[in-house]
């Protein structure tokens, strides 16, 4: 249900292209200080869009420096250097992972070697940031409750993830958070679970 939020590649300016990239890499090396090497196995590039929108919103300089990394290790590229959001989305995209691998496991008895993975960093994820972790294992359950139920109303159902992803910008956009941001974050959820359960339909259907 992670990884839809892509930039258009095609149609970004070069330095909207390297901020881009400069953040998704940023994230890579926060999810390691925060939660250790095996956790970057988690980044999705929908939480470097969230840095890139979290940053924007709150209105945090982004500082980029030039590094090397175990991806890159030849050639120096653009990083965003590790702060305190980089740090706590890396704790919020664990938390998504984890829940998300629970998910595949109940759907299709597969991702419990990678869940196991996670639990160590999971776990400092959760005693940072334990509302986070409510807030995602109260819309799962509703989510799974309305999915056993059979539920028809895509509207109904889609409402747990929309509504998880609004929740989760008001914990970290704080005092910025708004009505606005509320909405947008709700709708780019909604979008989210859509999308992928379109992607999912025709092996669902059969």
């Amino acid at each position: 249900m992670f990884g839809y939020i892509k930039p258009d590649y095609p149609n970004l300016y070069m330095k909207d292209d390297t901020l881009y990239r400069a953040l998704y890499c940023g994230m890579c090396k926060s999810i390691k200080k925060a939660n250790g090497q095996i956790a970057r196995l988690s980044l999705t590039y929908d939480i470097a869009f969230m840095s890139l929108l979290t940053h924007a919103i709150k209105g945090k300089d982004i500082n980029i420096k030039s590094g090397k990394c175990i991806a890159h290790a030849i050639k120096k590229r653009p990083i965003a250097q590790v702060d305190d959001i980089s740090l706590m989305l890396a704790d919020i995209n664990l938390i998504l992972a984890k829940y998300k691998l629970t998910d595949d496991i109940l759907d299709e008895k597969k991702g419990k070697l990678k869940q196991s993975l996670f639990n160590k960093g999971y776990k400092r994820a959760v005693k940072r940031n334990k509302k986070v972790d409510e807030i995602v294992k109260n819309q799962y359950l509703k989510l799974t409750t309305l999915e056993k139920e059979k539920s028809e109303s895509i509207d109904i159902v889609s409402d747990c993830f929309a509504v998880m992803l609004e929740d989760i910008s008001k914990y970290v956009l704080s005092e910025k958070s708004t009505e606005f941001t509320s909405s947008l974050f709700y709708q780019i959820g909604k979008w989210i679970y859509l999308i992928d359960a379109l992607d999912d339909y025709d092996k669902d259907k059969k």
